[in-house]
Parts: C-alpha cells; structure tokens; sequence
C-alpha cells in the first residue's frame, strides 16, 4: 500500500501535464490555417521570388553549383584509378568535337 500511495502522485501530475499539453495543442492547432492555405502561400511566395531577378540569379546560381558538385564527385570517384586519364582524355576531345 505504502508503495501505491507514493506512485499516485506521480502519475496524477503526469496525466495533469499531458492534459495541459494535449489542451494546448488542441488550441495550436485550432487557431492554425489550414495546412492547404499554407501550402498555397509558401507556392505563391516560391513563384513570386523565382519570377523576379534575385531569383532569376538564384536559379543559375543553383545550377552552376550542382554542376560543380557533379564535376567534382566525378573527378573524386575517378582519382587514382586507370582510367581517369583516358575517360579525361576521351571527354575532352568529344566536347572539342561538339564546339568545332
């Protein structure tokens, strides 16, 4: 019995705690808009930054640097093995072909 009387508290403050903390989301979440007006503004906000100059500039940036991380994982694979000199030598003379 002694040892029943001492857990009661403990669990009487815990579910105490968890009924504020599931009052408070409950409240959270009735005051949030919709999770579908969200994603219609943060659609909207995206448009609107990539239509305009910076974004114009974010997008080349971008690109610019996935085609420097693709280069360099490439030439990291590519170290130190056989054929890196002959894939390297074979790749720059198909890009003189395109450019000729």
């Amino acid at each position: 019995m002694a040892a029943r009387s001492k857990t009661e508290p403990r669990i009487t403050e815990a579910a105490e705690k968890a009924r504020v903390l599931i009052q408070d989301l409950q409240s959270r979440l009735r005051a949030d808009p919709p999770a579908e007006a969200i994603v219609d503004d943060l659609e909207a906000q995206l448009q609107e930054y990539f239509s305009s100059a910076a974004g114009k500039d974010a997008v080349g940036d971008i690109r610019k640097r996935v085609i420097e991380g693709v280069v360099e994982r490439i030439l990291r694979e590519w170290e130190n093995t056989p054929l890196e000199d002959e894939v390297v030598t074979r790749l720059i003379d198909r890009v003189l072909e395109r450019l000729s």
